[in-house]
């Protein structure tokens, strides 16, 4: 009975004392515990933070390029020498210094260490079907409602869990974005208007994932809340980005740095243009945002206070508002004689050019009429279905294949499209079968989609390189030599090369060695070349003729006469029909 009551008493010491490592364990890990694993890039994000070490790391804005775009790369700090490594060369690879390409699709991370920090970069490649999706006009017009509201706005806190961004006078730059960009949430809501947020506590989530949160809210601006870092304990102010290939956004972005600047009566550092993915990667005008430099002491010490992220707040969300009641008005679709016009039902205003309405883009003329099928604008074509509604990617049109960016703009030369190249002509029709560009020849299947390797076209065999050019004369595919003449054609049976006859089979390939063609046997070396004269195979003498052709029965060389056997092989020493022949095979 005692055993019992021991056995009782132990059980639910053990139980107690299993809740309470639970319950420490669930304290430490509040607000950064995951249910999901992490990403394969917050792990690789994690472990270069490993590696360095958090104070010694500056993670920078993450970048955005396409496959086979160069760029370079540094911050207004840390000059000219620096220089990247790339932790992937497959994706991208550094040209010189702070220059590198993007090789293939994916993300991947370049450091460089300047003044003992490690600077470490996203950079996420594209494969070139989705480009920058803005038009390159100054004003937007949106109509969409959200829970009564009219007005949307994207909140990025920048960084967030196991990424810090900068770390400086103990300050943690993740930190610092989130605290501006809650109270931020908090203005604009006081204002009716709706609002998005990338992520509301210390967690991790990709830069991609952020743009594609903000796209299919459809967010009339998107505004990324972040801190710089310096190498240099001297820089201070505040400076604001919007995408370099989106001129446009800058009137949103000035917009917001104008306001943080009057506000905090900080250094203004100005509106600058960069190619920060989250910049390029959302539709809406967007803006980043650098509130101040965590390695300056000062700056450092007021970005932890509440009261100058107020301050912070309060400057963005009237830099935001500012924008919005200046560039997006609430319009409606009229009809007028069978025309329709985008109109704002207060002041009577018909919109002209490019419109957004529910993530869909129009045109409308100068008299503000919505155009169909093909317009000009700014050098490029586009194309409006029979509702106005601008396409993208690709189209069929009178058994005819286009394809249009993300912007609209039709597609011309060569695109890279889901992992495959198309050629486009100039009238942007896609093309089929073969083509000549910058004088070399290349084979689109029937799909459109280049081809690489054997082509078979009208039963003739054709072989393009790795990068779909068409090869000619001497090619070794799979150690196996083929002969293409100078049309492309995969030539079999024999050839005349340089004075030299070669023989290739039914399958285009190279033969060496004995050959049987016909009746007769010839004899190629390991080069393939056709043998004449006399041969030392085996340890046996053979005699091939002026033709290649392996003689038999009696034959004269050169004055002399000598016998082959049927097999080829020349007689030595021995009596054939009554004439003797010698050890070196002529008849004594």
């Amino acid at each position: 009975m005692n055993f019992v009551k021991q056995s009782i008493k132990l059980f639910f010491q053990s139980a107690v004392l299993l809740g309470a490592i639970l319950a420490i364990n669930l304290l430490l890990f509040k607000g950064t515990m995951q249910v999901s694993a992490m990403s394969a890039t917050e792990t690789k994000l994690f472990n270069l933070i490993e590696k360095y070490g958090e104070e010694n790391v500056i993670v920078e804005n993450g970048l955005s390029i396409k496959v086979g775009q160069e760029k370079t790369f540094v911050t207004q700090d840390m000059g000219q020498a620096t220089v990247w490594v790339s932790t992937n060369d497959n994706i991208v690879k550094v040209i010189k210094n702070n220059t590198f390409r993007g090789i293939a699709p994916g993300t991947t991370f370049l450091v460089s260490e300047v003044n003992g920090k490690h600077h470490i970069l996203e950079v996420f490649v594209d494969d070139g079907s989705r480009i920058s999706r803005s038009i390159n006009t100054a004003s937007r017009s949106v109509n969409s409602t959200t829970n009564g509201t009219f007005y949307k706005v994207f909140i990025d806190a920048g960084h967030g869990g196991k990424d810090p961004g900068a770390v400086a006078n103990g300050v943690r730059e993740a930190d610092v974005n989130i605290g501006v960009a809650l109270k931020v949430e908090q203005k604009l809501r006081a204002k009716n208007i709706d609002v998005m947020m990338s992520r509301t506590t210390n967690v991790f989530v990709e830069l991609k994932e952020r743009a594609r949160l903000a796209n299919e809210y459809g967010a009339h601006v998107f505004v990324s809340i972040h801190a710089n870092a310096a190498g240099s304990s001297a820089a201070k102010g505040i400076e604001t980005y919007y995408h370099e290939d989106k001129p446009a956004h800058k009137v949103f972005a000035s917009s917001i740095q104008t306001k943080l600047v009057n506000y905090t009566g900080a250094n203004n550092r100005g509106v600058l243009s960069q190619d920060f993915l989250v910049n390029r990667e959302t539709n809406m005008p967007s803006a980043l945002v650098e509130c101040g430099y965590l390695t300056n002491g000062s700056e450092a010490a007021l970005l932890a206070t509440d009261s100058y992220q107020e301050k912070l707040a309060n400057a963005i969300v009237d830099g935001v508002v500012n924008y919005l009641q200046e560039n997006v008005q609430p319009y409606k679709w009229i009809n007028v004689d069978n025309k329709w016009y985008y109109v704002n039902p207060v002041t009577g205003e018909k919109k002209t050019g490019w419109v957004l309405d529910n993530k869909i883009w129009y045109y409308l003329d100068p008299q503000g009429v919505r155009q169909t099928g093909w317009i000009d604008y700014l050098g490029r074509k586009y194309y409006l279905d029979s509702e106005g509604k601008m396409k993208t990617g690709w189209l069929l049109l009178e058994d005819k294949w286009y394809c249009f960016e993300d912007s609209g703009a039709m597609k011309t030369g060569w695109a890279l499209i889901g992992g495959k190249w198309y050629y486009l002509d100039k009238t942007g029709e896609m093309k089929i079968g073969f083509i000549t560009d910058n004088n070399r020849k290349y084979y689109l299947g029937p799909s459109g989609a280049m081809q690489t390797g054997w082509v078979l076209d009208n039963n003739i065999w054709y072989y393009f390189d790795i990068y779909g050019a068409m090869q000619t004369g001497w090619i070794k595919p799979d150690k196996v030599w083929y002969y293409l003449d100078g049309n492309g054609e995969m030539k079999t049976g024999w050839i005349d090369y340089y004075g030299t006859k070669y023989y290739l089979n039914k399958y285009g390939a190279m033969e060496t060695g004995w050959l049987v063609d016909g009746n007769t046997k010839y004899y190629l070396s390991e080069s393939g070349a056709m043998q004449k004269g006399w041969l030392l195979q085996g340890g046996k003498w053979y005699y091939l003729d002026a033709n290649g052709a392996m003689r038999t029965g009696w034959y004269r060389i050169d004055g002399a006469e000598y016998f082959f056997y049927d097999n080829g092989q020349m007689a030595a020493n021995v009596l054939i029909e009554g004439r003797r022949i010698n050890v070196y095979g002529r008849v004594s």
